[in-house]
């Protein structure tokens, strides 16, 4: 059955592997809030009749959580009733070696499931690099990796996402490939597998190779001769000849998930996105998604808007972002969002569009925007010259660069975001030094307007994509690249203009595995096995063991990177997107001619009168009205934390409890500034890993308390968070950190050792008690007998009340490892409960309610 206010707490009695994570993992791990969930809108259903479907996203929490993709799918699916969908991501280094020397699987957020336990995994493969992590997650869950070496006994892999376009690289690890828009196509691939769960799997291949956009590689085999590439033919007979990619005629609004799930960690894009259009029709001859994601769709202005409102107000969001292609190519935009600022300065909520077209910014988009500023404005010519633009179809100009540059530090944003791309075909020196001049121009204008105008360059190496005019072309090798950055480097020492530039041989293996064929599967087992995995993270790539996993399948890299004859076989020719091969090679030559691509349906913005008052100068200061000061009050609150929130951070509840807040629809009062913050005041953090029976916070509302706020907030609150008592504060006293100087905790022992109340009381006679801390090089000794007020033994448990001063502090597991002679990993199992904290003065120690 379907609970989203019930948390994952409610089956730890019935889950054992729970029950050892949150014992011997969880509490040993670096930011383990990301492998629990219990998130806002997450959905549990408890029935074990379900269709089981894991989706799986192979790179961290922090990353995945935010993929529009994944919350649609999730969505779509646990709209069902015969089905049930949970997510698991790829975990940290350390939560890797953890799992492996507890000899525990991988597991689902929501109930904490093994995968294996699963019907399918369906994994999103947004990027070429994903594939070490697809292994790393099938082999932690204990799952074959080869679809080859899976029977009956296993889940179905089910891959999608627009990084297998050309499937070939990874084919070798998956059962099934569904390429295109997945809105369709899951329900399909869902009624088949309800309705054949007892047959064997390759008769639920062979139902599913029937659907349109469905790929089954088990049942295609690649030709070679002398290693080139010929083709695939088919070991099943019913199976299609080509895969047709699925592409959803209307983005309707059942589509969208109106209770999208809210991280409480904080992930890469923290905000809420809705996707305004789908596809592009500018028609840039190097971008895959531009060919991938025709045609070009745009949502109904009431569906966005509903959506959005009904978004917000499930989800705690303070930001939008329109997401799309490029957005502003959406038509009536500037429209769109006029009808939405009253509800967004309504409700302070913040709007933002990713990167911008030059041409198309307009003073009243940067006005919507106006409260990001600090973020910056991203623009994307791609390369300096305007010879080269032309060839790359990008269809833009010198002077709307220079005018787009000028309108926002004249609006007064003071970070322009560029990117550029080196290593195009018809390149040469002279287009690399266009870069340079165009962008000291730029640091020109940014000077002169004054002040803080800064510009962030980013510069990544080209790579040829399937499904492009450029899919033939040559792609520059890591020398070149590092050539080219090397001259950039030294021609644009300006201090207002940063630099920074992708690594070469990262988009070097990138492109060989987007073009490659069924052979790279190989490389990419080989490169897994020797510890690739997490390579889109800097800290984590290691080109040596790439190519020395290409080295080892005896396959030549620098190859790979050579041009390609169009009329040779591609290993994606299978796949139709609709796109002829004809019309490619036809754009590819127009490129080659400067000859600008053919757009389709673009609407001119809403507004092209910039109204430039001279080159320099400023939008006048809008005149403000006077205000009426409201009626303010204060409410002091008491709220405990159980075990479904003890493995998130002291941000990670701070950032739920305001998204509570908006949920709430409060009237919390806001700072002044621009960049207003709630009114609030928490007491002490918790450590990481402990439950509360006593947290505290204080609230700050613009209008007169009421008693029906509270009721909306506690309603609003995350499972596992509860409101215990609350206050009215009539006067403005200290505040809670300042109040606060001591907290009681009990300790529930597993083991007492036989001396342990001897140990306790040579604490407390002799106020002794060193402390070490260890942060990554520095130790620090810390002489902390003084701030252990109390210390007994009642019960099997341990009572302790510490000292929390300006000067310093001690944690319970401190005293426990330090003073009471546990080990590390005992003390550190152990479930830490905060039952108090107080105000001491003397002999009187008061709850901070009675200080409201």
């Amino acid at each position: 059955m379907y609970n989203e206010r019930i948390g994952q707490a409610v089956f730890a009695h019935k889950n054992p592997l729970w029950q050892r994570l949150e014992k011997e993992v969880l509490p040993f791990v670096n930011r383990p809030g990301r492998y629990v969930g219990n998130e806002f809108n997450a959905i549990f259903k408890d029935d074990p009749g379900l269709l089981k479907i894991a989706l799986a996203f192979p790179d961290m929490y922090e990353i995945g959580a935010s993929y529009l993709g994944q919350q649609i799918l999730y969505h779509l699916i646990n709209n069902r009733p015969d089905c049930m969908a949970e997510r698991v991501f790829q975990v940290w280094p350390d939560m890797e070696q953890k799992l492996k020397e507890r000899g525990l699987p991988l597991f689902s957020l929501e109930t904490a499931t093994p995968l294996a336990d699963f019907d399918a995994i369906g994994f999103s493969i947004t990027y070429e690099m994903h594939g070490p992590g697809v292994l790393s997650m099938l082999e932690l869950a204990g799952i074959p990796l080869l679809a080859a070496e899976r029977d009956e006994n296993y889940p179905l892999i089910i891959a999608g996402g627009p990084a297998i376009i050309n499937p070939e690289p990874m084919a070798d690890f998956f059962d099934v490939m569904y390429l295109g828009d997945a809105e369709q196509v899951i329900n399909e691939i869902l009624d088949i597998l309800n309705a054949n769960r007892m047959q064997s799997k390759r008769v639920k291949l062979k139902l599913l190779a029937n659907i349109p956009g469905v790929y089954i590689p088990s049942f295609y085999n690649p030709i070679y001769d002398c290693g080139e590439f010929l083709g695939l033919t088919k070991l099943e007979p019913t199976a299609p000849d080509s895969i047709k990619v699925r592409s959803c005629a209307e983005l309707i609004p059942e589509y969208y998930p109106t209770k999208p799930i809210v991280p409480f960690v904080e992930t890469s894009h923290d905000r809420l996105s809705v996707e305004i259009m789908r596809g592009c029709a500018r028609g840039c001859r190097f971008c895959q998604a531009g060919f991938q994601y025709r045609p070009k769709r745009n949502r109904q202005q009431s569906d966005i808007t509903a959506q959005i409102q009904k978004a917000i107000a499930s989800s705690g969001f303070d930001e939008v972002t329109l997401l799309s292609l490029s957005s502003t190519d959406y038509p009536g935009l500037e429209s769109l969002v006029e009808s939405l600022m009253p509800y967004f300065r309504k409700n302070r909520i913040a709007f933002s569009l990713p990167s911008l077209r030059p041409g198309t910014l307009t003073p009243k988009m940067l006005e919507f925007m106006q409260s990001q500023r600090h973020g910056g404005i991203t623009l994307a010519p791609e390369a300096g010259s305007q010879r080269l633009r032309d060839v790359l179809g990008k269809n833009l100009t010198e002077q709307e660069i220079i005018e787009a540059v000028q309108l926002v530090f004249r609006n007064d944003w003071p970070l322009v975001k560029l990117y550029f791309m080196i290593g195009l075909p018809t390149e040469t020196d002279a287009d690399i030094e266009e870069i340079v001049v165009l962008i000291r121009k730029l640091s020109d204008i940014a000077r002169q307007f004054g002040g803080r105008r800064n510009i962030n360059v980013t510069v990544s190496p080209f790579c040829p994509k399937p499904g492009t005019p450029w899919q033939w072309e040559k792609q520059a090798g890591p020398e070149r690249i590092n050539q080219i950055y090397d001259h950039l480097a030294s021609s644009l020492k300006t201090r207002n203009v940063t630099l920074k530039f992708r690594a070469p041989y990262l988009s070097m293996i990138e492109g060989i595995i987007g073009r490659g064929d069924r052979r790279i599967s190989r490389v990419i087992m080989a490169a897994f096995r020797a510890g690739a995995c997490l390579d889109g993270w800097s800290e984590h790539f290691s080109h040596e063991r790439w190519l020395k996993a290409f080295e080892d399948c005896g396959i030549n890299p620098n190859e790979q990177l050579e041009s390609r004859d169009p009329v040779k076989p591609q290993p994606w020719d299978h796949i139709e997107k609709g796109i002829s091969k004809t019309f490619l090679l036809a754009e590819r030559e127009r490129s080659f001619k400067g000859e600008p691509a053919p757009g389709a349906d673009l609407t001119k913005p809403e507004t092209t009168n910039h109204q430039i008052s001279g080159a320099f100068g400023r939008t006048p200061k809008k005149r403000t009205t006077a205000v009426v000061t409201p009626i303010r009050s204060e409410i002091r609150i008491k709220y405990r934390r159980d075990e479904r929130m003890r493995f998130y951070s002291h941000l990670d509840i701070m950032r739920a409890i305001q998204r509570s807040i908006k949920r709430a629809n409060l009237p919390i009062d806001y700072s002044e500034g621009f960049h207003p913050h709630m009114k609030l005041s928490f007491g002490p953090p918790l450590p990481l890993g402990y439950v509360s029976e006593a947290e505290y916070l204080d609230m700050q509302l613009e209008s007169p308390f009421e008693k029906n706020h509270l009721v909306k907030f506690g309603e609003s609150l995350p499972p596992g968070i509860e409101i215990v008592s609350s206050r009215l504060m009539l006067t403005k006293g200290d505040s809670l950190t300042k109040l606060i100087n001591a907290a009681l905790y009990e300790i529930e022992l597993d083991n007492t050792p036989a001396d342990l109340k001897t140990r306790i009381a040579r604490i407390l006679e002799s106020k002794q008690l060193e402390v070490i801390r260890k942060k990554e090089t520095e130790t620090r000794r810390i002489s902390a007998g003084h701030l252990v007020m109390e210390l007994a033994l009642e019960d099997g448990r341990l009572k302790m009340l510490l000292a929390v001063t300006p000067d310093g502090y001690v944690r319970p597991a401190e005293v426990m490892i330090f003073g009471l002679g546990y080990s590390e990993f005992e003390a550190t199992g152990l479930i830490y409960r905060r039952v108090g904290q107080y105000h001491i003065q003397g002999v009187h120690k008061v709850d901070p309610l009675e200080l409201a």
